[in-house]
């Protein structure tokens, strides 16, 4: 005579919130060998297992039999990718690199690493992957900051890109595509991955570009009106610097600190108009009619406020003028309002914290700079403890409540806490206390 485990009196709701509270309290691994108990807690939770899925470069070739037997139960994919860095500055590096003649034959310029050109492959390749999920409906592509600027040789080319957004499937309404401005075509000729995204643009809800690579075409191609009814929120960052898709010209502001290493190609006069004005255009064309929040973030240098490490005298401080002491910006134009917020940042990596930040609602945080750079665009998309990334309004629904996901901080501090972690303070602040004003503050213009 058999006897029942006390797991087998557990109702199926009861085993996939037990099996849910693994998943989102520990890695993939742990829920793994749960599912391992018995043939019943398999079946449970297999979908819960296979709903969410986290993709790294290492994971990239070895997951995809797996994911192919189970594509049927894949909702949302986050692919994290994470820097393939050489330092071209070693004679290891540079033996890494693969020199390729420009259109100018007198000249070379640097193609990328080895290890970066396997990552494109297996990118394109991953692509088919993904056209096979038929329920697929969030999908991200997140690059990691690089941890040294310094080193060179890695972006992510546009055709890998212009691949996996082509392999998309049609049910996939929330997209976001932060590739760190690394992404260019550089010896390949113009990767033109506009009409793809504006292809998509009819069937999404929430879409988030972080891309140094775009043009005009994204909205309008000059041949048939663009309609999205379904998009609800249009968030686009160009903070240092934004390149037409065709061309070398800068449509965004230019930012040598990203950019240093092919400043020689680039249009140095700033048009940091132009993309705001094209997706004002767009939005009074009714191309988005049920539009709730549409921002374009890009950034403005300014050069006259002096390095934070700067030594300078106290007679040279007392007749420095407080009102000279610009900060560079985040401008975020919101196209809907027809206004742009300044928000003032400084560079202040000397003091191992990267950059500080004040926000529109008096905050002042500090971070690293892609942290920053999340707090100054607000909640669009949202990482969850697992690296899982999900758009803000999907979030705050009562699907990912009672999926039980956790959300994970930035890692910012504020004044206080960076006060007592340094022991002391930034110079800005004996300029403002003596002045007995915000000296960097947020800017409200009536306009874009």
């Amino acid at each position: 005579m058999g006897t029942n485990s006390h797991f087998d009196l557990l109702s199926e709701e009861i085993v996939s919130l037990i099996l849910e509270n693994i998943r989102n309290s520990s890695s993939g691994g742990a829920l793994h060998q749960s599912l391992l108990t018995c043939r019943r807690w398999n079946w449970i939770g297999t979908p819960i297992l296979y709903r969410d899925i986290l993709i790294r470069n290492n994971t990239l070739t070895t997951s995809v039999a797996s994911l192919i037997a189970h594509r049927d139960q894949v909702h949302s994919l986050s692919v994290r990718l994470q820097p393939c860095e050489v330092d071209m500055y070693t004679p290891e590096g540079q033996q890494d690199y693969i020199k390729v003649p420009r259109d100018n034959p007198y000249q070379l310029r640097t193609e990328g690493s080895k290890a970066t050109q396997s990552l494109w492959q297996a990118l394109e390749a991953f692509a088919t992957v993904i056209s096979r999920m038929p329920k697929l409906s969030t999908f991200s592509l997140f690059l990691e900051p690089p941890s040294d600027t310094r080193k060179h040789g890695f972006w992510i080319h546009l055709r890998c890109l212009d691949a996996i957004l082509e392999a998309l499937p049609k049910f996939v309404s929330n997209l976001e595509v932060d590739l760190g401005l690394l992404d260019e075509a550089r010896n390949d000729g113009p990767a033109h991955i506009c009409p793809t995204l504006r292809r998509l643009l009819p069937q999404l809800r929430h879409l988030r570009l972080r891309l140094g690579t775009v043009c005009a075409a994204l909205f309008d191609n000059g041949e048939e009106a663009l309609t999205a009814l379904q998009l609800e929120t249009l968030v686009m960052n160009t903070s240092t610097s934004v390149q037409d898709c065709c061309k070398c010209d800068v449509l965004g502001s230019y930012n040598y600190r990203y950019n240093r290493d092919r400043a020689h190609v680039m249009d140095k006069s700033p048009k940091a108009d132009y993309w705001p004005s094209t997706c004002l255009a767009a939005y009074q064309a009714g191309c988005f009619p049920n539009i709730k929040r549409f921002d374009v973030f890009a950034f403005e240098q300014d050069d006259s406020w002096r390095d934070e490490d700067e030594d300078i005298e106290d007679e040279e401080e007392e007749s420095l003028d407080p009102a000279a002491l610009q900060a560079d910006h985040w401008n975020q134009h919101n196209i809907i309002a027809e206004k742009t917020y300044r928000l003032p940042w400084r560079l202040v990596s000397q003091h191992a914290c990267g950059i500080m930040l004040r926000t529109a609602m008096h905050e002042e945080v500090f971070g690293d700079d892609y942290a920053v750079e999340q707090k100054a665009e607000g909640p669009a998309w949202i990482k969850m403890v697992g690296c899982l990334r999900f758009p803000a309004s999907f979030v705050r629904s009562e699907e990912a409540v009672s999926r039980g996901y956790v959300l994970q901080d930035l890692r910012l501090e504020d004044r206080e806490a960076f006060t007592k972690r340094m022991n002391f303070g930034l110079e800005i602040w004996g300029y403002e206390e003596r002045e007995g004003r915000w000296i960097m503050d947020v800017e409200e213009v009536d306009h874009l």
